[in-house]
């Protein structure tokens, strides 16, 4: 008796290659020793300031400079993660928003991020400079 299994339709994950995933995955990482976990979320002109960063870097490689000078991972890998969160944000109706929630006790203010068909996920609030920016 053969046994087969029915794949048809179904993603191909096996095709997807992991070693530069993982690449993004470092950027994001990285981010996250620089900025709020999640804070990119909410970034003011989400569309247009991802847009930029992602240009910056695919331009950065094409002109020959093929790790970004502050991180030491490859411009391609921020391009990447750039894009991940610019079709994050198409998913979701076009950007996230921040809405700025007190609490009345005497625990520091906190920022819920919101997305349209997402569960809002909290930072501490203060952390963004005016130079936010994720890669």
């Amino acid at each position: 008796m053969q046994e087969f299994k029915k794949d048809e339709g179904k993603n191909r994950w096996d095709l997807l290659p992991l070693a530069q995933v993982d690449e993004v995955v470092k950027v994001i990482t990285y981010a996250t020793t620089q900025y709020p976990i999640n804070s990119w979320k909410r970034l003011p002109d989400f569309n247009e300031r991802f847009y930029a960063a992602v240009m910056r870097h695919l331009v950065s490689w094409r002109g020959g400079e093929f790790n970004d000078k502050e991180s030491g991972l490859p411009h391609l890998a921020h391009a990447a993660c750039g894009l991940l969160y610019l079709l994050h944000g198409e998913a979701n109706d076009g950007e996230c928003t921040a809405q700025q929630e007190s609490n009345e006790r005497s625990e520091p203010a906190v920022d819920a991020v919101v997305c349209p068909h997402g569960v809002p996920q909290i930072t501490q609030h203060g952390k963004l400079g005016s130079g936010f920016a994720l890669f």
